[in-house]
């Protein structure tokens, strides 16, 4: 079989918006398979099965006679496809196709002639396809001919999706179902690996009594890895075997069973014809026609559930309704279903976008004229508070003040699901992220102290440093040293500090940053010959020893805090680096047995070039 066609069929039997999502498989959200997701798909295929042959599991086991198993797909093939009307032209009826001829020149394609039969089909599997396929298709293009040409017209724009196709299924059957004792056995070894041919319908096809159009749905999965109830009709829900010895508990709720395939009805997509008449509707300031027409597209998305619509079902956005509903004065802010009003998108190109500008300008109008404070004298002053704050929201550009403007509204609002909106949509200051980073290198005078000032005399010393700040606490580390250049006339000792920081941002100002630290101390002692005849013989004693550190510092930053405009998602998740100095001023304790009497410490002042890495955040609300 051409690697186009399994490709073709591969991808109709995921789900596909239209009239395209006619193989029920597992979702675009499922690709991995996972359990989760094929629950959901299973869930979204009961829901479209229509209620004359919606059934439990239990009755389709009570009235099926065939072999029925427990277990999961092995392996699956596809051994005859037809796809009728892809590619080509539509299949045409008789007269038309010799039009064609007489006009062309060419003859007629041959009819069936896009068919295609795996390597290992029998004979009798391919008169079996054919002739279940064909004369369906004759049917089909016979009905055609006497259906109006809207209809007519309908069918072609869906018809490329059209496809039959015989499947072989190879199961691994782990149960068998005893009829007699209904019971759950195990498989003979002759069961163990089961084979069962399936023939699939998918698309549109016409009918005449009534005139109109069905659709063709397999809910037959092809790449499910969990176990299930087998039937010649379908199969359940995913099962877990445990729930096999309580079967008649399980089996007996609704939403158990997935037919192996149903038709549903295929209805005309009103939704477009909807949203153009509330456009002219609304250009007109007609509301009496705009309430009756969104109620009209609020029914049809509704009917468009259960059913098949070609093309995709369009409805108002949740911000966009919010300002129809403002604009016909029945203040319904569409919280009910916050999450959804939330998450949806206004996208501007569409109807729902210019529906939107338009009913924006409206609002603005009477804001403009003093009409919006009028309606709003007559509604409950948390609702007062809120509208307020949705219409100032159209007329501004200017955060700040908007910014303003919730703070001084939101705590009146009364509803929580009212309050929690303005806040998450409209609310937004920006301000420092809570982490940030910073990494030094300078230098400065080492102080030896206490004993330890017999051995190691003042000195300019490095001193390299790496810090992170979150929400105001720091923590990072340190290097800097302490030597000693003549600790007698061949040798010298030097002591390396490796200081853990963990302290606190005591202020923050746009230039200025102040910090208070402390921590643990790795403290690296050596003795080292002067002048050794090798180097590898140089070093004569080392010893490693735990104190404490202490420090302050101050950073100057040349550039102040730069803070991303809170609307530009894209530059609020850059960051950005600016450069400064930093004066610290620390003790480290300091202690070792390799030299007499060294207890004491190293003081240290030091001036850095500090880099500090930094990013942007909303405030929320309060903060």
């Amino acid at each position: 079989m051409g690697k186009f066609r399994i490709a073709k069929f591969l991808a109709a039997v995921l789900p596909l918006a239209g009239i395209g999502n006619v193989f029920a498989e597992a979702s675009l959200h499922c690709m991995f398979n996972a359990k989760e997701c094929e629950d959901y798909a299973d869930s979204s295929t009961i829901y479209q099965v229509p209620d004359s042959i919606n059934t439990t599991l239990q009755v389709e086991l009570d009235r099926d006679t065939s072999f029925v198993f427990f277990g999961s797909i092995k392996k699956f093939d596809i051994e005859a496809y037809l796809s009728p009307y892809h590619q080509h032209e539509p299949f045409l009826l008789e007269r038309e196709s010799k039009s064609r001829q007489a006009q062309t020149g060419q003859p007629p394609d041959a009819k069936y002639g896009n068919t295609a039969f795996g390597d290992n089909i029998s004979e009798e599997d391919k008169e079996r396809f054919v002739a279940w396929a064909m004369p369906h298709i004759d049917t089909i293009n016979a009905r055609l001919e006497s259906v109006p040409k809207d209809l007519q017209t309908t069918f072609r724009a869906v018809a490329p999706d059209i496809d039959y196709a015989l499947l072989k299924f190879t199961y691994d059957v782990k149960k068998v179902y005893d009829r007699s004792t209904r019971k759950w056995v195990v498989p003979a070894d002759s069961q163990k690996a089961y084979t069962r041919q399936i023939l699939v319908r998918r698309g549109a096809f016409v009918v005449t009594d009534p005139i109109g159009l069905r659709a063709n749905r397999s809910a037959i999965r092809t790449n499910s890895q969990y176990d299930r109830i087998y039937t010649s009709n379908g199969n359940s829900t995913i099962v877990d075997e445990k729930k096999l010895d309580s079967l008649d508990a399980f089996a007996s709720r609704h939403g158990t069973f997935v037919p192996q395939a149903f038709e549903v009805e295929v209805i005309k997509n009103m939704s477009q014809i909807y949203m153009n008449r509330i456009q002219i509707a609304l250009a007109e300031g007609n509301k009496d026609v705009l309430r009756k027409t969104v109620d009209l597209l609020d029914s049809f998305s509704v009917r468009a559930e259960g059913a098949f619509v070609i093309g995709p079902v369009l409805n108002l956005s949740c911000q966009t309704r919010q300002f129809m509903n403002f604009y016909l004065g029945t203040y319904d802010d569409n919280l009910h279903n916050d999450l959804n009003c939330l998450s949806t998108s206004l996208d501007r190109r569409s109807n729902d976008g210019q529906i939107f500008v338009m009913l924006r300008d409206s609002v603005m109008a009477m804001q403009q004229s003093g009409e919006l404070e009028k309606n709003l004298a007559n509604l409950p002053s948390g609702d007062r508070a809120f509208w307020r704050i949705i219409t100032a929201a159209l007329s501004t550009s200017d955060q700040n003040k908007l910014n303003e403007l919730i703070k001084a509204n939101a705590d009146s609002i009364k509803k929580i699901n009212q309050r929690d909106f303005v806040i998450e949509k409209y609310y937004k200051e920006p301000t420092l992220g809570n982490l940030t980073a910073q990494v030094g290198m300078g230098v400065g005078p080492s102080f030896s102290l206490g004993d330890a000032h017999n051995y190691f005399p003042i000195d300019v010393t490095p001193y390299l440093w790496l810090e992170f700040t979150y929400r105001g606490f720091d923590f990072g580390y340190a290097l800097h040293s302490m030597p000693s250049d003549n600790l007698t006339d061949s040798t010298f000792a030097n002591a390396m500090f490796m200081d853990f920081l963990f302290g606190y941002r005591t202020f923050r100002t746009s230039h200025f940053e102040h910090r208070i630290m402390a921590g643990p101390s790795v403290i690296f002692t050596d003795i080292r010959l002067r002048d050794p005849p090798n180097s590898k013989d140089g070093e004569l004693e080392e010893e490693t020893l735990l104190r404490y550190n202490v420090s302050t510092s101050l950073d100057f930053y040349f550039s102040g805090i730069k803070v991303d405009d809170p609307n530009d998602e894209r530059t609020m998740r850059k960051g950005h680096g600016r450069l400064g100095l930093r004066l610290l001023v620390g003790y480290t304790g300091y202690a070792t047995e390799l030299l007499k009497n060294s207890d004491g410490g190293n003081f240290y002042a030091t001036l850095s070039l500090v880099f500090q890495g930094y990013g942007s955040r909303l405030k929320k609300y309060g903060e």
